[in-house]
């Protein structure tokens, strides 16, 4: 998350540059920045890495809405003040997590956990900051519906 953020910050530059101050700040409060995180982050430094050996799973999940709240939060203090946040996807879905043909129910109560974590941080974070939007997009169930229902959806 740190190399986006300087990603932004280089963006922002050349934006002043380009529109000028006042403009540049218009266009960063207007624009929607969307952020996908947790994935890759459950799936693999978790469940297949070393981080089952630093964190237990719930300890886990909260450090990475910690890491998540504190980068949208250095993202609002640039200017940012509408955001999309979108769930981890149903995991257990996943081709890795049907092992047995049907998706895992371990698996995707893990990326739960971590859902109603996220989606309870961004909720605090939008009663801190009341000239912001963020929004939590739940993902995981539609695309859990689909994968367990397949047949409904043909």
């Amino acid at each position: 998350m740190s190399q986006q953020l300087q990603y932004f910050k280089d963006y922002i530059g050349k934006l002043k540059g380009v529109a000028g101050q006042e403009k540049a700040k218009a266009i960063i409060a207007n624009s929607l920045v969307l952020m996908s995180a947790g994935n890759n982050d459950i799936e693999v430094s978790y469940t297949a890495g070393s981080r089952k050996l630093q964190y237990t799973f719930p300890a886990y999940c909260a450090q990475l809405v910690t890491w998540s709240t504190t980068f949208l939060e250095q993202l609002y203090a640039l200017g940012a003040r509408r955001f999309g946040v979108l769930s981890t996807v149903a995991l257990g879905c996943e081709p890795s997590g049907r092992v047995a043909g049907s998706c895992s129910m371990t698996a995707n109560v893990g990326a739960q956990t971590y859902n109603n974590l996220l989606k309870a941080g961004i909720a605090s974070l939008q009663s801190k900051h009341s000239d912001a939007k963020l929004v939590f997009f739940d993902i995981f169930t539609p695309l859990d519906n689909i994968a367990s229902n397949p047949q409904r959806f043909v």
